[in-house]
């Protein structure tokens, strides 16, 4: 998730069987549902999903393995199925479904179930595309500052990032392989101390009885 994006309430991004990507200056809106897959589209694409920059996915919006490029718009209730791709500056209306493997052009607006191409828009209507990102930014600028304060100890939330940097070098491709060690000590150490509650010391003495076990590398 790169710089300026925001994701907002009850979304879901499931990247547990393939990368997802959401670029800068993007609104994953409330209730929104993304999807991958651990095998390619039947057309052989990436079961990746990618959304680009400036874009907006609407509340309720499902999106599952597929390709959103820059200044998109995905409206609300749509479901984009996979292999699809939404060109640069093209819209999807509410309540639309892009059957597997459709492309939408630039410019192009789609709407209907299956959806079709409704017509083109204008040069004029583009300036549109930039002012909706700008505004999805500025809201999710202000509900931030409100939500966690300016003056906010966030030391858990960067402690947090390191956990996820070194798991992402640590942790297998594969879900078979073992766990490196290193992964279980900095997140019982994490949640030992930012998240006391939720620790039990008969977890962690059950992990360190395992730790010589198949499924953990020792260190």
């Amino acid at each position: 998730m790169h710089d300026c994006s925001s994701i907002w309430y009850d979304a879901v991004l499931r990247g547990d069987l393939n990368k997802i990507t959401i670029g800068a200056q993007t609104s994953i809106q409330d209730g929104v549902i993304i999807t991958t897959d651990d095998r390619p589209t039947q057309a052989g694409r990436p079961s990746a999903v990618f959304v680009g920059n400036q874009c907006t996915v609407e509340s309720n919006a499902k999106l599952h393995a597929c390709r959103i490029d820059d200044a998109c718009i995905v409206g609300a209730n749509s479901i984009v199925m996979e292999g699809c791709r939404m060109h640069t500056m093209s819209i999807l209306a509410p309540n639309s479904v892009l059957l597997p493997g459709q492309i939408v052009h630039s410019y192009e607006v789609w709407g209907g179930n299956p959806a079709r191409k409704v017509r083109t828009f204008s040069l004029a209507e583009v300036e549109q595309f930039e002012d909706l990102a700008d505004t999805n930014r500025h809201w999710s600028t202000i509900h931030s500052t409100e939500y966690v304060g300016e003056d906010a100890d966030l030391s858990h939330v960067r402690e947090a990032e390191q956990v996820r940097d070194h798991m992402a070098q640590w942790m297998p491709e594969s879900p078979d392989a073992p766990m490196h060690w290193g992964v279980w000590d900095m997140l019982h150490d994490f949640k030992r101390r930012f998240f006391p509650e939720y620790y039990t010391w008969s977890y962690f003495y059950d992990a360190q009885e395992n730790r010589n076990s198949p499924g953990i590398k020792g260190k």
